[in-house]
């Protein structure tokens, strides 16, 4: 079959070359079937990629390669070679990114892929119905369970609104509160009459999502399996197929969108800056438990008057029965509650409010910098004096604390130029406080890695050390 265009120019032509012969010299006025058509057109989109692209671009050397591929429409005819190019082009866009042309030639060659199948099957004197048929009840089988999982999504969004305004009016006490770091229930009580409620919500919208989240990951996994090349015999993933793991993807960053905007930091803020950390049992190097645990930081400013203290901060801290201590530069620390002049702020750490305390952290600013400090740097010390025997968790528990109090207060994220420095005579405690700050560095938004962290302390050296420490303590805080 040819177009009205190429008879009328036979025609007209002197060329005394048949019809069928004519219209084969003159291949581009060929009536094309709607996957050639779409395949034709993907090309020129192609081409034009191809021009624009620059020299030694991953783009560019992907297209050189397959150019020979695309040359020949005739070449296409082939349900092989068209399951060869799409895979070529999936494993280019796994690497690299895609773009709309790649896309294009995509769509095109599933439909020419269609059509050939037809053909292959109208030959062999087959029906399709049975294919068919079993494509239409995988792909209800999967819409029915996709609509399962969005009514669940439907029925866990309608409470979140009402939590997000609790964490946006949390957030407000927070501000004005002494430190920044916890809720007093007195100061929230105007605003929010029972943070028992709203935390047992949290709790139960992050199960939720979790719930979610694990259902989608299934649904995931039954299209790959149910819909790849190889269950449905050659049979490329359809359009639709993609368009709904798109929507999968979509919908599993919007859970972990609403756990990290939402539900995780109100939880802290309700529960007193709340820590679910994952936490390797020592004694065996096997076990995992998982350890939830809260803290509350109560802060009190205090008079430096005792000369003796103020020794402490300014000489090298080796020489003194110190945990561990951290140390900022000025010009990167911007309080919440700033101290005056001659006063020292001291944090002690609880569980609960009732509990007794499990460390006391003071905090204190050195205007003409510490007296082991070459430079003489404006800085804040963070230090914590106690090293009394200590269950695992504490300790944990304390080193993130005192991470937190640093971290919390800081204006600039940390770097090699604004870096952390820590100090004292306790391994275990230094190696705790370093992996809480990696933890939290790794997990906020304001990112930094060990380069920001400098340790003067000669019993630890985690440039030597963290290999071996941080396989038994890396994943605390994995959850925070």
């Amino acid at each position: 079959m040819v177009s009205r265009t190429t008879y009328n120019a036979w025609l007209k032509s002197d060329s005394g070359l048949s019809l069928e012969l004519y219209a084969k010299a003159n291949r581009k006025a060929l009536i094309y079937t709607d996957g050639q058509f779409a395949l034709v057109s993907a090309m020129k989109a192609l081409e034009a990629e191809y021009q624009k692209a620059p020299a030694a671009s991953p783009l560019k050397v992907f297209l050189n390669s397959i150019k020979s591929d695309l040359s020949d429409l005739k070449a296409l005819d082939s349900t092989e070679k068209i399951q060869d190019l799409y895979r070529a082009i999936e494993n280019f866009t796994e690497k690299h990114k895609s773009n709309s042309a790649l896309t294009t030639l995509t769509l095109a060659l599933d439909k020419r892929y269609h059509e050939l199948r037809l053909v292959e099957h109208l030959k062999e004197g087959k029906k399709l119905s049975e294919e068919d048929a079993k494509l239409k009840s995988q792909w209800e089988k999967v819409q029915t369970a996709q609509l399962a999982v969005i009514d669940e999504q439907i029925l866990a969004r309608k409470p979140i609104e009402a939590l997000k305004e609790a964490l946006q009016d949390l957030q407000k006490v927070s501000s004005k509160s002494n430190v920044g770091h916890i809720v007093k229930k007195e100061d929230a009580s105007p605003l929010m009459k029972d943070l028992a409620a709203i935390s047992s919500d949290c709790e139960e919208h992050l199960d939720l999502l979790e719930k979610q989240r694990e259902k989608l990951e299934e649904l995931q996994k039954a299209l790959a399996d149910e819909f790849s090349p190889e269950t449905l015999r050659g049979t490329l993933i359809r359009p639709e197929v993609m368009e709904l793991m798109d929507k999968i993807d979509k919908q599993l960053e919007e859970i972990e969108q609403v756990e990290n905007d939402i539900l995780l930091p109100l939880q802290k803020l309700v529960d007193g800056e709340g820590l679910t950390k994952q936490v390797e049992s020592s004694q065996t190097g096997e076990l995992r438990h998982r350890v939830k645990s809260t803290f509350t930081i109560t802060s009190q400013d205090k008079a430096l008057t005792d000369d003796a203290l103020v020794q402490d901060y300014d000489e090298d801290l080796d020489e003194h029965n110190h945990a561990f201590s951290g140390t900022m530069r000025a010009e990167a620390h911007s309080s919440i509650a700033p101290l005056k002049e001659g006063n020292y702020r001291e944090h002690t750490i609880r569980v609960t409010a009732d509990d007794k305390p499990i460390a006391v952290i003071t905090e204190i600013h050195h205007p003409t910098g510490l007296a082991s400090d070459k430079n003489k740097e404006p800085s804040v010390t963070y230090t914590c004096k106690d090293n009394t025997a200590q269950t695992t968790e504490e300790k944990i528990l304390k080193a993130f604390a005192t991470a937190s109090l640093m971290l919390g207060n800081l204006k600039n994220k940390p770097s090699k130029a604004n870096e952390i420095t820590l100090n004292g005579n306790d391994k275990e405690s230094l190696e705790f406080l370093f992996t809480a700050l990696m933890v939290l560095g790794d997990k906020s938004t304001m990112k930094f890695n060990a380069d920001a962290i400098r340790v003067r302390a000669l019993v630890f050296d985690p440039t030597k050390e963290l290999g071996s420490f941080g396989r038994r303590y890396i994943d605390i805080g994995a959850d925070f």
